[in-house]
């Protein structure tokens, strides 16, 4: 049978029999002496050494204390800051502890003992002081206890504590030479008994030690080459004891460290996909990658979708670095340029725009790295776009300890908006310049502008009639047609023309030629009406003159017995009286706008034909100069003719 086939546990039961046997005979005599030296080593230990120990550890906490105070006045962060606490209070917890076995087995004055404790328990107030200020950030004034009073308070709990550690030296020298003494005594039996079980000893603690050290120098070698990151090779090795099982779960551990890199280099890649399973409650390595796993997972999440963000805005992103390199651009910042990705990230705004252009935008750039907001607009020649107006904000890039890394560029094209500005002026200009008055209402004919015209015309203000209904400042006379019928037109027809009579802020009434169409907003919804009146105040009155003077003459006309007629420069007829229609035998209607020459001056009175260049009615129209003819020749409808 194979030694290892055989239990490490069943192997040792075997050599320490064999050992035991050989060992009982010479072990029950030398048993007296050996209590003998138990009572001393029992003396030392129960009082000097345990004493001496226990004030060590003290000495050792203490140190680290003061180590872990150290780290809380430099601490970077909460986190940080908590760590150090826990460790402290640990170290707190030992200390007081060991005090209760040195008060519990210390031989000398009490006293002593009293004073280090006391001088540790004064400690407390330092320490809590330094962690006080720790927490509210004053790391300066937290260092500086440390190092000046927490510092000297140690040195002096050191030298408290020394003096114990002397005393217990001095009893553990006495118990010492005690033994000593003892030791010489029974060294003759003691050294054969040794001489003897030693052989035997070596012997059987060869051949199980080989048995189990081989073995564990192959696994020990595997291990420094994991250590070395080689994670190949077999582990395994043949046997059924212990250390077969050792190697068999090594094995297991090995893979499982295999799987982890190989997820840990698809973490690397950007593959979160894949999870570690936690094989149980205590894998801490596997709760950390999958919570590692997870995090990552969210965090790309999430980075991708302010990736998509960036990338779907129209304004034209980009960082810059204070080498005034660019460290990277949105896809509207590239396709505005017309360039890729890599032909931006990493060149000099000098590469992309010019040094001319980079001295101007320079001193704006550091004084944003100087942690000021700058924000400019200018003109820029786009190569997709051409010739554009850019609103440009830089925003200094802050990280989390405060300092100012990059310049965060977000230029957003205006010129639409700055085309659209300026319409908007021109308009506006040409409503206060226009001479008609113009009004614009909302769809409950609420005034919503009223231009400089509209003040000259009505003698209202703009802030008199702003927001106040139409009808409420102007009184209106349709004059033949209602309100309801000019309304009941306008909602179908969406538009109104026509005169009205209007009342001013004074009183007067004028006559308006008012066009009223509808007006719409970008969607294409009725959002109101604009009005634009022409005062025709002075025309109404001049047409009604005109009229009254035209129904005087008419009346002259008829009354006269003369033939009266009017010509244009044409020689159409324009106007005739009764007496002359009567005299050519037509009707006044049927003469309007004919020819007087053609229709009753055409032929000489023997018929033949009068040219209308040698007629002395042609030549006074055409000449401008009053001709009188007596005894001329007319012809009538029915083709006779007359003189007159």
């Amino acid at each position: 049978m194979k030694i290892s086939n055989i239990r490490i546990g069943k192997r040792l039961l075997i050599g320490f029999t064999i050992a035991v046997v050989f060992l009982s005979a010479s072990g029950l005599y030398a048993l007296l002496e050996i209590r003998k030296v138990t009572a001393l080593a029992e003396q030392i230990y129960d009082h000097p050494l345990a004493v001496s120990n226990a004030v060590r550890d003290i000495r050792a906490n203490i140190n680290g204390m003061h180590r872990s105070m150290k780290d809380v006045a430099l601490s970077e962060s909460v986190e940080e800051l908590n760590e150090a606490s826990r460790l402290v209070d640990y170290y707190e917890m030992q200390v007081y502890s060991e005090f209760e076995l040195v008060f519990d087995r210390f031989l000398g004055d009490i006293t002593d003992v009293e004073d280090a404790h006391q001088a540790f328990k004064d400690w407390k107030i330092i320490r809590d002081e330094v962690i006080m200020l720790s927490r509210e950030g004053n790391k300066e004034k937290a260092i500086e206890i440390t190092k000046g009073k927490g510092y000297n308070h140690v040195i002096f709990m050191t030298e408290e504590i020394q003096s114990m550690i002397d005393f217990a030296g001095e009893k553990a020298s006495e118990f010492l030479t005690e033994a000593r003494i003892h030791q010489e005594e029974n060294t003759i039996v003691v050294l054969a008994i040794i001489f003897f079980s030693t052989g035997l000893v070596i012997f059987i603690s060869t051949v199980i030690t080989r048995s189990i050290v081989n073995p564990l120098k192959i696994i020990v070698n595997r291990i420094e080459n994991i250590s070395h990151g080689n994670l190949g090779g077999e582990a395994g090795l043949p046997g059924n004891d212990e250390i077969g099982e050792l190697a068999e779960s090594f094995c297991r551990l090995q893979e499982d460290l295999s799987l982890k890199a190989s997820l840990a280099e698809r973490i690397a890649g950007g593959d979160f996909t894949e999870d570690i399973p936690v094989r149980s409650e205590k894998d801490d390595l596997g709760r950390s990658f999958f919570t590692m796993t997870t995090s990552l997972r969210e965090l790309t999440g999430r980075l991708f979708q302010y990736k998509n963000i960036i990338s779907a805005t129209s304004d034209y992103m980009s960082i810059v670095g204070p080498d005034y390199r660019y460290i990277t651009v949105n896809n509207s910042y590239l396709d505005s340029l017309g360039k890729d990705y890599d032909d931006i990230a990493g060149k000099h705004i000098s590469d992309i725009f010019g040094e001319e252009i980079f001295k101007k935008l320079k001193p704006k750039l550091d004084s944003c790295l100087s942690g000021e907001k700058i924000n400019y607009r200018d003109w820029y020649d786009l190569p997709k776009y051409g010739k554009r107006y850019i609103d440009v904000t830089y925003y200094p890039l802050i990280e989390h300890d405060s300092t100012i890394t990059a310049v965060i560029v977000n230029a957003h094209d205006i010129t639409e908006l700055m085309q659209f500005k300026e319409k908007l002026n021109y308009q506006a200009n040409l409503m206060e310049n226009v001479s008609d008055a113009i009004i614009a209402t909302d769809n409950d004919f609420r005034i919503t502008s009223w231009n400089k015209a509209a003040e000259n015309t009505y003698g209202y203000s703009e802030n008199e009639v702003l927001g106040k209904p139409v009808s409420e400042i102007l009184e209106n006379d349709y004059m033949d047609v209602s309100r309801e019928n000019v309304l009941k037109e306008y909602n179908e027809k969406r538009t109104w023309e026509g005169e009205v009579i209007q009342t001013c802020k004074d009183g007067s009434k004028i006559s308006v030629l008012a066009s009223v169409p509808t007006i719409k907003d970008t969607g294409g919804n009725i959002s109101g009406a604009v009005a634009a009146n022409r005062d025709i105040t002075e025309r109404v009155n001049a047409d009604k003159v005109i009229l009254d003077l035209n129904r005087r003459n008419q009346l002259i006309l008829n009354s006269a017995n003369e033939g009266i007629y009017g010509l244009d420069t044409g020689g159409n007829i324009t106007f005739m009286n009764p007496a002359a229609a009567k005299m050519i035998g037509w009707e006044i209607e049927d003469v309007i706008g004919k020819n007087s020459h053609e229709l009753f001056h055409h032929s000489y009175e023997d018929g033949s034909y009068y040219p209308p260049e040698k007629c002395v009615v042609y030549q006074a129209v055409e000449q401008g100069i009053a001709t009188k003819v007596d005894n001329d020749v007319f012809w009538r409808k029915d083709g006779s003719s007359f003189r007159y």
